[in-house]
């Protein structure tokens, strides 16, 4: 199974190394970089989604488009040591929506990666990426609880998860919060942990699919019906 990575034009600049999704058309890209060049936190002076520790989410609009900008943060020395040597969450959530989107599997589109060097080390990385117009799957299901109002969605997540785990691609945090619907549509995001297996096994997939399951334990109480579609639909196929 051949996997192409995301066709990418990359310009090695002082301490930044910036690559371009070539075959999107980001509107005024120079500006963007240019803009960055000068303040590589430029585009954070928006919605802040999400701050913490580890990462810090934004949303910003750049041109006529809505972006989403995932910034992993520099904790420590010892973080820094282990960049050179290992993939950064936001290089991992580039590769692998390229992968996603070669299968047809709905996700973000990558529009850019940043990494912030010193001394050849990148100490900060950046994703710009397209925002997905729709709600977390959770919410979705919390205002829909109807058979009839859900069980298209439902069908769908059922459809995507068992389509990665054939292509042996393990999201290793599978639950509702990590999808958005859009037109009834499941979109994954959050791809910091995503792995591909080198052989698919069996194994694999039962354990992605134990771990969505206990990630929607909570779902007994909120809806049974819905828990009991996905167990049975998952679980006891």
């Amino acid at each position: 199974m051949v996997f192409k990575p995301i066709e990418a034009k990359v310009m090695y600049l002082p301490t930044l190394e910036v690559w371009v999704n070539a075959k999107v058309c980001l509107e005024d890209s120079k500006k963007i970089i240019d803009n960055f060049i000068k303040d590589i936190n430029y585009y954070f002076n928006g919605k802040i989604i999400k701050n913490d520790v580890a990462t810090t989410i934004a949303e910003a609009k750049i041109g006529q488009k809505n972006i989403i900008i995932k910034r992993v943060n520099a904790q420590n020395v010892f973080t820094i040591i282990r960049r050179i040597f290992c993939q950064s969450r936001v290089e991992k959530n580039w590769k692998y929506a390229g992968i996603l989107s070669q299968h047809h599997i709905e996700t973000f589109i990558p529009l850019l990666l940043v990494k912030k060097k010193c001394l050849g080390v990148c100490y900060l990385s950046y994703l710009y990426m397209s925002k997905i117009e729709g709600i977390e799957a959770a919410t979705y299901f919390q205002t829909c609880k109807q058979k009839n109002q859900w069980q298209e969605v439902a069908d769908n997540i059922i459809t995507l998860i068992k389509k990665l785990n054939n292509l042996g691609l393990r999201h290793r945090d599978l639950n509702l919060s990590n999808m958005i619907v859009h037109k009834k549509k499941p979109y994954l995001i959050d791809l910091d942990a995503m792995r591909l297996d080198k052989v698919v096994k069996k194994k694999g997939s039962q354990k992605e699919v134990a771990r969505f399951i206990e990630n929607i334990e909570y779902l007994k109480k909120e809806n049974d019906e819905l828990f009991d579609y996905f167990y049975n639909a998952l679980i006891k196929e």
